[in-house]
C-alpha cells in the first residue's frame, strides 16, 4: 500500500469512526489502520490492521 496513500490522523482516542474526503465514486478502496502514542517528542506506532476493502457509492 505505497501507491495513492492518504492518510487521517485521529488524536481524540474515544473516535472510533471518520471520513476521508476526495475518493472517486464506484472504486474499491482499501483500508488499514494502527495506534499510535506520542511521548516526549517521539511517536511510537502499533502494528497495522488487517487490510480491510471498502466500495464507494
Amino acid at each position: 500500500m505505497t501507491k495513492n496513500v492518504k492518510t487521517v490522523k485521529i488524536a481524540d482516542a474515544k473516535t472510533y469512526e471518520t471520513v476521508v474526503k476526495g475518493l472517486k465514486a464506484k472504486t474499491t478502496y482499501y483500508v488499514r489502520v494502527r495506534s499510535y502514542h506520542e511521548f516526549e517528542g517521539f511517536t511510537y506506532f502499533g502494528e497495522w490492521s488487517s487490510v480491510l476493502s471498502a466500495k464507494t457509492k
